[in-house]
């Protein structure tokens, strides 16, 4: 299952987790929050959103939600976490970002291939 999010008021949407992963995508929201405000429309408004991958979800539920095989993404980065968890950020335009966040085993290689060392 893949959630969608936006706003750090929304981070308990998302089903329990390594703390390390949650961390790491609410300094994404605070982030987005901090720039773009916790009021704006996720969608139609600056700033973006974090797309968060359960383990185990298809490549092809992720592209339902955002195709990033159109897109080179701008930072892959890997989270030490139980499940190993890989972080990709794409910037779409000068101010609209989305983040994806997906099992290291789920992700596609050619993601895995940019993690930063």
């Amino acid at each position: 299952m893949v959630y969608k999010i936006g706003t750090l008021s929304e981070l308990n949407k998302l089903p329990s987790m390594d703390e390390k992963i949650r961390e790491r995508i609410s300094e994404n929201l605070e982030i987005l929050d901090d720039n773009y405000g916790s009021d704006r429309d996720i969608d139609k408004n600056n700033g973006g959103y974090v797309l968060y991958a359960e383990p185990g979800t298809k490549d092809t539920e992720i592209l339902s939600w955002f195709d990033y095989e159109e897109y080179v993404p701008e930072y892959v980065d890997h989270i030490d976490s139980e499940p190993e968890y890989c972080c990709s950020l794409y910037l779409i335009s000068d101010d609209y970002g989305i983040v994806i966040f997906t099992a290291l085993a789920d992700t596609p290689k050619e993601i895995t291939d940019e993690i930063q060392g």
